[in-house]
């Protein structure tokens, strides 16, 4: 169980959040409105932090977040089940590989380790911002043409 308090959760959860919806946007060509997507989040960040306070291994829940999103992007921007799986998981595993990468490096820069980053929810707050900043910037700069689905041609 990974348990952060609810601001400081949403302060991480929501911005990731956001940003695989609009991963998903790009990769499939799809618009939609800027408020519908912030509320998507939003409700998607409650359930994930809903999931997070049961007990349950560690892992579970970001699987169970991934399914959940699946789930909404069949519902709300209509995608097929197989495309909303395939476009959530190249989403899904290219926020871990930034993670991954940026996550440690500041840690490293500021001579931190990541218990110290995991613990302290301002912190995990401040280093989940440029993982984020940079998929933002990679989504807008063409993302879409790495992968072709049904729905984008």
């Amino acid at each position: 169980m990974d348990f952060m308090p609810l601001i400081p959760f949403l302060g991480v959860s929501v911005p990731e959040s956001l940003i695989l919806y609009y991963m998903v946007l790009v990769l499939t060509g799809k618009k939609e409105s800027p408020l519908f997507v912030i509320v998507l989040s939003l409700l998607t960040s409650l359930f994930s932090f809903t999931v997070r306070s049961i007990p349950i291994l560690f892992g579970i829940h970001s699987i169970l977040q991934v399914i959940i999103m699946i789930f909404f992007l069949n519902l709300f921007f209509q995608l097929s089940w197989h495309t909303a799986a395939i476009v959530m998981i190249i989403a899904s595993i290219a926020l871990g590989l930034a993670e991954g990468v940026f996550v440690p490096f500041i840690a490293w820069a500021f001579s931190l380790n990541l218990q110290q980053v995991v613990s302290d929810p301002l912190l995990r707050i401040l280093f989940t911002l440029p993982h984020l900043a940079f998929l933002g910037v990679f989504k807008t700069l063409g993302m879409a043409d790495c992968v072709k689905t049904p729905e984008n041609g």
